[in-house]
């Protein structure tokens, strides 16, 4: 089993933490973590039966619940690397080129958001037994949270006669003071690292046509990666 098809096989087993709505109440990041992930359980537990057959309500489910507490746009564009950029922006000479550079960005965060759903959801039907616990806040990430600063949420996810594996969520507030989740490390294996990396490959093998690797992407590619 290649390194990427492990990583892949833990997070879509693990991701349970960002696929539910919370109240504005529970907006910490701490406490948004502790609740979806006993919500999507339940979610995930109820779709069983009917998912084989029919999986598009529970991707439709997935798709709603995620947007809020992701923040897709900034993802999307991370993983698209120099190409998302506002740098590459910047560079365009012409009107036309930042109105393609605008859609390109706009389409990509659409057909990434979709890919992820779709490679999460088929995963998150293989959850059985596995037990969640999140790793208590310290007094300095308590002050980070009451101050608004950019943190780390871990979780440890343990089955029976395996090592225990560490999931990283990167949470930061954005310009409206909602916290939402920018990435994730599972056993140190950064997500949007992985995927940027896929993505910059795809633009090498369309001979450097942005477009057709916008187009071309699916998640379910990264699980091809090297050893």
């Amino acid at each position: 089993m290649t390194v990427v098809r492990h990583f892949f096989k833990i997070l879509v087993i693990t991701c349970i933490g960002l696929f539910a709505s919370v109240q504005a109440d529970e907006g910490r990041p701490d406490k948004i973590i502790d609740v979806l992930t006993v919500q999507l359980l339940t979610a995930v537990e109820d779709a069983k039966d009917g998912f084989a057959e029919n999986p598009e309500p529970f991707y439709a489910l997935l798709q709603t619940l995620v947007i809020p507490h992701m923040d897709m746009r900034g993802f999307a564009r991370g993983v698209m690397g120099e190409y998302g950029s506002t740098a590459y922006y910047r560079g365009l000479q012409t009107k036309a080129e930042r109105e393609a550079f605008k859609a390109r960005v706009l389409g990509f965060v659409d057909i990434f958001t979709d890919s992820v759903v779709r490679t999460y959801g088929k995963g998150l039907m293989t959850f059985d037994g596995q037990s969640i616990d999140r790793v208590p806040l310290t007094p300095e990430e308590e002050e980070m949270v009451a101050t608004g600063r950019p943190l780390e949420i871990v979780q440890m996810i343990r089955s029976p006669g395996s090592d225990p594996h560490e999931l990283r969520y990167s949470f930061a507030r954005n310009k409206k003071g909602t916290w939402l989740a920018r990435n994730i490390l599972v056993d140190g294996i950064n997500l949007g690292r992985v995927y940027q990396s896929q993505f910059s490959q795809a633009v090498k093998d369309n001979n450097g046509d942005v477009d057709a690797a916008v187009n071309g992407w699916s998640t379910d590619a990264a699980e091809g990666g090297g050893e």
